[in-house]
Formats: C-alpha cells, sequence, structure tokens
C-alpha cells in the first residue's frame, strides 16, 4: 500500500517514527468515511426503517383515489436490501367492493408507481382492530375510529 512506502520512506530519511501511526489513523478515518453511507443503509435496513427515497405519504394517497377504498392503515415500509422494498398495510374498503379486484389494482400500483418488490396487503370491509394496534401504530389517526367514521364520499 501507498501509505507503508510513504511511512517507511518517512522513518528512513528523517527517523520520524510516529508518521506510522499518524497515516494508520488518517487511513482508517479516509476508510470510514468511504464507508459510511454503505454502514448507514446497512443499518436502516437492519432496523427496518422506511427506505430514504420511498415516498409513504404518496403511496398512500394514490391507493385512498381508488374508487370504493375508503382508507389506509397500518402501514409499513422496509427494505429486504438495497432496491428491494416490502409494503405490508389494510386497507378498508366499502362492502360493494369486488376484493380481489382492488387487490389486484393496489397491487400493480405498488410495483408500478413504487417499485414494490413483495406487499400483503390485507382488505377489510370493517377494521378489526382495537385502540391497542394505533397505540403501536405511528402512522396511525388520532384516534383508531377515525378511519372508520370519517370515510370518503367517493362516486
Amino acid at each position: 500500500s501507498i501509505i507503508i512506502i510513504i511511512a517507511a520512506l518517512v522513518i528512513k530519511f528523517t527517523g520520524f517514527y510516529q508518521i506510522d501511526p499518524i497515516l494508520g489513523m488518517l487511513f482508517g478515518v479516509v476508510l470510514f468515511w468511504a464507508s459510511w453511507g454503505i454502514i448507514r443503509e446497512a443499518t436502516n435496513i437492519l432496523l427496518q426503517t422506511v427506505p430514504e427515497d420511498f415516498d409513504l405519504t404518496g403511496m398512500v394517497e394514490n391507493i385512498e383515489k381508488f374508487n370504493h377504498v375508503e382508507n389506509v392503515h397500518h402501514t409499513h415500509v422496509w427494505a429486504l436490501t438495497s432496491g428491494k422494498n416490502i409494503v405490508s398495510m389494510h386497507v378498508l374498503v366499502n362492502d360493494t367492493t369486488d376484493q380481489k379486484e382492488i387487490l389486484k389494482e393496489i397491487h400493480n400500483l405498488l410495483k408500478k408507481d413504487f417499485s414494490v418488490y413483495f406487499s400483503t396487503i390485507q382488505v377489510e370491509t370493517e377494521c378489526l382492530d382495537g385502540k391497542e394496534a394505533s397505540d403501536i401504530d405511528i402512522n396511525a389517526h388520532s384516534s383508531h375510529s377515525d378511519h372508520v367514521q370519517n370515510t370518503k364520499d367517493k362516486p
């Protein structure tokens, strides 16, 4: 390595032995700086955080625009590996909906517009979770009953 050669030359011509640990520490700092992005990305994957480039709000808004979709809740997005995003969500629909069709539409939207690698979508005609679920859901409404009581009027 070039650092070893530089250290050897400095020691040979000047007798400055401290150059070896100084250059070693400098190399360590440069190596850490160069790998920081990889360390941060790996940590985010291990902690299952929402990927930085994923538009969670846009995804929910697009799904809620579908006819018969009343609400999207309990959304969770994380990366399996770099570029392979996974989504889990509950979708509240009205009783007249063809659930298989809406499931297929949402699945296609997630693949096409949000590059979702794998999704788990629970379609509901009524919210089955109690208050305990909203207590742990950071995306939950101010009260869990909001998404059942405040449904949108759709054509």
